[in-house]
């Protein structure tokens, strides 16, 4: 997952407001409370069957590689049946990360986590 920024912060700005009506802020200061994430999934050709793709953003990753995944924190759920997938996925400030759980139909196929 790519994420993207309009704007960074590269200059620290000093202000002598005693009080918040003091402060004053440039007309481009981005007061946006969300970001973009690029989700782009790219099936192998082994992997190329109908699967579900959960993106979840409350969970943990075990020390064994396995994950413990709040299903109840999906922001997106969707069926793929193409060899690739892209979207763009806007998640609050206060998100920490996200995992990606792709459910393969085929019972015999084990599913896949990345985060």
């Amino acid at each position: 997952m790519e994420e993207s920024r309009s704007i960074e912060a590269k200059v620290v700005i000093e202000s002598t407001a005693k009080t918040t009506r003091e402060i004053t802020v440039p007309d481009n200061f981005a007061r946006g409370s969300e970001r973009s994430f690029n989700l782009r999934i790219t099936l192998s050709e082994d992997d190329n069957q109908p699967a579900y793709l959960s993106l979840c953003s409350d969970y943990q990753k075990n020390s064994d590689g396995s994950y413990d995944i709040n299903y109840n924190s999906c922001l997106l759920g969707t069926s793929l049946s193409d060899i690739q997938y892209n979207a763009v996925v806007m998640v609050t400030n206060d998100t920490k990360g996200l995992v990606a759980a792709l459910w393969f139909m085929d019972d015999n196929k084990e599913p896949l986590f990345t985060d």
